[in-house]
């Protein structure tokens, strides 16, 4: 069995945006850009509901938040970097060959896409309970069980 076929099951639950049967047109791809970015701006300014923010708290991490289009505090605090973290990992291992995988073959390829969310969503989940119980948020003791398990909830789901 391969690592693959781990994730088939989860097939049918993850989202998956088709191929488009007529090629978009340019002013389509700029109403669609522009909404994506005014989306993203939007949810990249709401706060994690829980936390104190901190205006005169020094950001260790500034500098990989610009890159990781994170921010400090809202609820892209994690930004890309669990997806892009999971797609350079699982790269790696198909371009060394430690995942049995043909690219040429559809199913394989769509298998390799699920592992890639599957995977960057476990991501998400770990980076955001070592964030919570280091104390990046606040103090755990001060939060309290229900708030810190409500901020790995909304960085789980951004």
């Amino acid at each position: 069995m391969r690592l693959l076929d781990v994730v088939r099951p989860a097939l049918n639950f993850l989202p998956e945006v088709e191929q488009p049967i007529k090629r978009p047109e340019f002013n389509d791809k700029i109403l669609w850009t522009a909404w994506s970015c005014f989306i993203y701006l939007l949810i990249n300014n709401l706060p994690l509901f829980g936390i104190q923010r901190q205006p005169q708290a020094q950001d260790e991490n500034e500098w990989i938040r610009t890159i990781m289009g994170a921010t400090r505090g809202s609820i892209l605090d994690q930004g890309m970097t669990p997806i892009i973290t999971a797609g350079l990992i699982l790269q790696f291992m198909a371009a060394s060959r430690m995942l049995d995988i043909n690219m040429l073959n559809r199913e394989d390829r769509e298998l390799f896409q699920s592992l890639t969310k599957v995977m960057g969503m476990s991501i998400s989940f770990v980076m955001g309970t070592l964030a919570v119980m280091s104390g990046y948020y606040g103090p755990v003791a001060e939060l309290g069980l229900p708030v810190c398990a409500l901020i790995v909830a909304q960085l789980f789901a951004a």
